[in-house]
């Protein structure tokens, strides 16, 4: 028996998929298991070819969005407005276990740091750390000894932690990678094994909002908004899940 979790991923171009094909051709015809949140057209092809009679499983992706996560909206305006509206959230609400998302590792540092000052517990989870450093940023989340993530999408996937209540995007996911499959799996993050959970994005500029309306045309999402001035009413959402 072969696995592929993430699957979606394993088989974009490059080393993954190579070597999931020849592990696959190698083992002669085994039973074969892969699981996404978001199924693409590379994985459809991968089974027609290598695999016989596959036999799929879907969610219909008007039904993929977590019933208990709250996905909520901020107009910051400007990009210079998110760290003053992180600050204020920080303020207003009674944060839990926390994840950041930013599009550049530079932006990571920044909030990090800003956060820390903060007496914030932080870890960064980024590309340009060593797999050892990645680990333990990941492991002290995961123990709940620091409460806040701040990270770029490496780790947008396959951290199950069902203490985190709260996932930030300080930047929308970004369009060269597919950024309506990428919200996804970001706000995955949270309201995990029937927990609930809020996805608060910041919004600025044309860009994000087209990014907003396709996810939500996409998976059938409604966003609440919520006034920049007036943060503190994102701490209903935290009380209260999502259809409880």
């Amino acid at each position: 028996m072969v696995i592929f979790d993430e699957a979606d991923m394993m088989f974009e171009e490059g080393n993954f998929k190579d070597s999931s094909i020849k592990i696959v051709k190698m083992l002669r015809s085994p039973q074969v298991l892969l699981f996404s949140a978001t199924y693409t057209e590379k994985v459809t092809n991968f089974c027609e070819r290598y695999i016989h009679n596959p036999e799929t499983i879907r969610i219909s992706e008007d039904k993929l969005s977590i019933d208990t996560i709250w996905h909520v909206t901020v107009d910051v305006k400007t990009p210079k407005n998110r760290l003053d509206c992180l600050r204020d959230l920080l303020q207003d609400v009674a944060l839990g276990s926390t994840i950041i998302f930013a599009n550049r590792k530079d932006t990571v540092k920044e909030v990090a740091e800003e956060m820390r000052e903060r007496g914030v517990a932080v870890s960064v989870f980024h590309g340009g750390m060593t797999p050892e450093e990645r680990t333990k940023a990941y492991n002290l989340f995961i123990e709940n000894k620091t409460t806040m993530l701040v990270a770029t999408d490496v780790l947008s996937r396959g951290i199950d932690n069902p203490t985190v209540n709260m996932v930030v995007n300080y930047d929308m996911p970004n369009v060269k990678y597919d950024a309506v499959r990428t919200y996804l799996h970001r706000t995955g993050r949270t309201g995990r094994f029937g927990h609930g959970g809020v996805a608060i994005n910041f919004l600025y500029g044309s860009q994000s909002q087209e990014i907003l309306e396709s996810v939500e045309q996409k998976y059938k999402i409604e966003f609440v908004s919520v006034d920049k001035d007036n943060l503190e009413e994102i701490g209903k959402f935290l009380k209260k899940p999502k259809n409880a």
